[in-house]
């Protein structure tokens, strides 16, 4: 382990790299005055950054995330960390960060407090629907952006692994991690994405959005960007939800009607090994973490490595043992088997875009469609395809359950296209939004205006 006078000098290199980065890039100030929200994994140098743990509640980081640089620049307000589950581990939101010994608590959707507002960017999906900010960060290792849209009625946006810059946010599996907007609307998401985008010394797979990143995204948001469009759907994604099938079949009319061609596609081979790939959560979680804390991890905090989080009081009841316990004693070889070079995890991500990208390209889709999940649920492996291929998705609101059927949560419809195709994805998710009008806000919080 490097002493703490290296890890000064290369904390200061990495922010003089971020302060060149910002500087260089055209800053638009669209975001001067936003409140932003940011999930609490995200380091900020004027608030605690406890991943959601109460044995990093002392966590004050002497930097920003190099995203939080850019929303810094682009004029926005960090007035909140976001509860969220803890070291994004469950899609539930438990979180014990500032609680009593033994104790945690869960992020509640707005919309239904006897429901869970998902996870595990939960506290983020919640503080945005109900207006507590203007614009919300959440992180995505295998659905942590979107299932909290799905859950919360918002749009939500999983970028292309090496868009935005991870460094200084709390990792789980750098292989698959990847950190984006959630928003009440796609302009605004757009707008958002602008501000974080950009290539970082400090997280070196950003070098491949050299001359791929648009000036703006909100080029692309034309009422109009359907027309014309092929979107493939597969059948076995549909699931067999009542409600999550009649709002598809109404989305699909919908985008039919705004002059897209809608078709039913066969998957291609390879699909089931894509969709069945484990996450990186188990065999990566504990190396990544542990580069984290040599690099960021307030010196005063006692809890410096994850067999040290497994044995402290300040975590959630029941996770001692499994995960944390289980997941501290992944070897280095077995981390390098699964997420070196040559690890089979590693080349099963590269097989899964080659195979999702060609077969795009042989259907002449613009982009792939399934439902994000059902009424507070997932559908099967649906959301496993984005992060498996490493491929970008947008998700968007499509509806609410009826009152007549089991339940009135809403159910988000998601958008997958190609490497670093996030523009012409927000702009068939703007089509589809603006065709639908589809999200409605929480009873108890009403809409803004």
């Amino acid at each position: 382990m490097a002493d703490a006078q290296t890890l000064s000098r290369a904390q200061a290199c990495r922010t003089a790299a971020r302060r060149v980065r910002v500087s260089e890039r055209s800053s638009s100030r669209r975001l001067l005055g936003i409140p932003v929200a940011l999930k609490d994994n995200y380091n900020t140098a004027d608030m605690p950054t406890t991943a959601g743990c109460g044995c990093w509640s002392g966590n004050q980081t002497s930097s920003d995330a190099t995203m939080v640089t850019g929303l810094r620049a682009d004029g926005a307000v960090i007035v909140a960390k976001a509860s969220m589950d803890e070291f994004a581990i469950n899609l539930s939101s438990q979180w014990s960060a500032f609680q009593p010994d033994g104790t945690a608590l869960t992020v509640s959707s707005p919309y239904d407090t006897t429901q869970t507002s998902g996870g595990s960017s939960g506290g983020t999906g919640a503080a945005i629907a109900a207006n507590l900010a203007g614009i919300g960060f959440g992180t995505d290792t295998g659905g942590s952006i979107r299932i909290p849209s799905t859950y919360n009625q918002l749009v939500g946006v999983r970028p292309t692994v090496g868009l935005a810059s991870r460094d200084g946010i709390v990792p789980l599996a750098l292989s698959q991690d990847t950190g984006g907007p959630i928003a009440r609307s796609v302009q605004d998401a757009a707008i958002a994405l602008d501000a974080v985008v950009g290539e970082d010394a400090g997280d070196p797979v950003t070098a491949r959005q050299a001359g791929k990143v648009p000036e703006t995204y909100t080029s692309y948001l034309d009422g109009e960007s359907l027309k014309g469009k092929k979107i493939g759907y597969i059948a076995s994604m549909l699931g067999t939800n009542p409600t999550t099938q009649r709002l598809f079949a109404q989305a699909k009319a919908a985008m039919e009607a705004r002059g897209a061609t809608v078709v039913a596609v066969t998957a291609p081979d390879g699909f089931s090994a894509i969709v069945g790939e484990g996450s990186g959560s188990g065999p990566e979680f504990n190396h990544d973490l542990q580069n984290y804390i040599t690099a960021y991890l307030d010196p005063t905090v006692s809890a410096r490595s994850l067999l040290a989080i497994s044995q402290s009081p300040n975590i959630v009841p029941g996770r001692a043992s499994n995960p944390y316990g289980q997941r501290a004693a992944v070897t280095e070889s077995t981390y390098q088997a699964w997420a070196g070079p040559q690890g089979s995890h590693t080349l099963q991500l590269a097989k899964g875009k080659q195979i999702m990208t060609a077969f795009m390209d042989d259907q002449k889709l613009d982009a792939v469609v399934y439902p994000t999940g059902n009424p507070y649920g997932t559908i099967g492996t649906n959301m496993r395809l984005s992060p498996n291929t490493g491929l970008p998705a947008v998700t968007v609101p499509m509806g609410q359950g009826l009152s007549t059927e089991a339940s009135t949560g809403g159910v988000n419809l998601e958008f997958l296209g190609r490497d670093f195709a996030e523009g012409p994805l927000l702009g068939l998710a703007y089509g589809f939004e603006q065709a639908t009008h589809a999200r409605t806000t929480p009873a108890a919080y009403g809409p803004l205006g």
